[in-house]
Parts: structure tokens; sequence; C-alpha cells
């Protein structure tokens, strides 16, 4: 009994209670550890907002809103930049301009039979006057992937892994 109330707390209603808290921290990681992305798909494991690049150093960006045209969203199109400065953070001489091809971009038809819920854009992409084949991988409405091929022999030049710019944010 509650001496200050005279209520009498239930056993029951606590271990209701803590039935209740633990139902809930369940349902939240497994709601966090739920993504769109397939579960082979790589992630991103070394970008961290120390390693991140910063905001002011990402290269200047050309064509990129006819990404948007062809499906990805603005969180995915700031997702892809993001990773351009990853890579480019990468390099002895950080890169300064990335212009995309527009006649170039081929947004890939879906397998009907296919159980991925990835699409995928392909194009050509100059960085600072190299071209490279780029594939975008991406899903729902963040997370993507960025695959850069050399343009001659088709080797994979860098891979970015799945990025979701709302859990790796740059820093400024």
């Amino acid at each position: 009994m509650n001496p200050k109330t005279n209520q009498t707390i239930d056993t029951s209603t606590i271990v209701l209670a803590i039935v209740v808290a633990i139902f809930i921290l369940v349902l939240i990681a497994v709601g966090q550890s739920k993504s769109s992305v397939p579960s082979n798909a790589k992630t991103v494991t070394a970008v961290t907002a120390t390693s991140a690049p910063k905001v002011s150093s990402l290269p200047s960006f050309s064509g990129f809103d006819t990404l948007v045209d062809d499906g990805l969203a603005d969180d995915q199109l700031t997702g892809l930049e993001y990773a351009f400065g990853v890579y480019s953070k990468s390099l002895p001489v950080k890169i300064k301009q990335v212009s995309i091809d527009k006649g170039s971009i081929l947004a890939v038809p879906r397998d009907r039979n296919s159980t991925s819920p990835n699409n995928v854009i392909n194009f050509a992409v100059k960085l600072d006057g190299t071209t490279y084949t780029a594939e975008v991988d991406y899903s729902s409405l963040s997370p993507v992937q960025l695959k850069l091929f050399d343009a001659v022999g088709g080797a994979t030049v860098f891979d970015s892994g799945v990025i979701d710019i709302n859990t790796q944010v740059p820093n400024d």
C-alpha cells in the first residue's frame, strides 16, 4: 500500500508494464535492423563522422538533377554525392568536378522475377575529365550504392557500399 495515497499497487500491473516496455524496445530494435536493401548487400563500415568528407570539400556536381527525373529521391541524390565525396577523399588528389553525361543515363529495366527491391541506373560520368561508368543501385527513398568502373577495361574502381544519408550524415 502506498502510504501517501492509500492505493495499492498490484503486482500484475507492474509485470504488465514491464512486459509492454520490453515489447516496445523489441519493436524499436527490429525496426532499426530492417532495411529495404538485401541482406547480402555490402554496407559502409569505414565511414564515420570523423572520416566522412566535409560538405565544403565535396566536388562540384553537374547533371545530377537528371537522376531525380529517372527515379532517385532527393536523399538518394545526396547520398550519391556523398559517395563521390568518399571516393574523392580516398584519392591523393581530390576530385574537383563530377559531371554526368545526361545522354548516357540508362535506367535498367527490372526483372519481374527478381526478388530484389533495388533499381539500377547506369551512366557515364567524368571525374575531372576522366570518364568512368557508374552504376547506382537504389531502393525505397534513402539507401543508395555507387559503383564506379573503368570505362575502358570495366574493372571496379570504387564501391561505396550501401549509403543511407539519414544515418550517415556528412559533417560540415
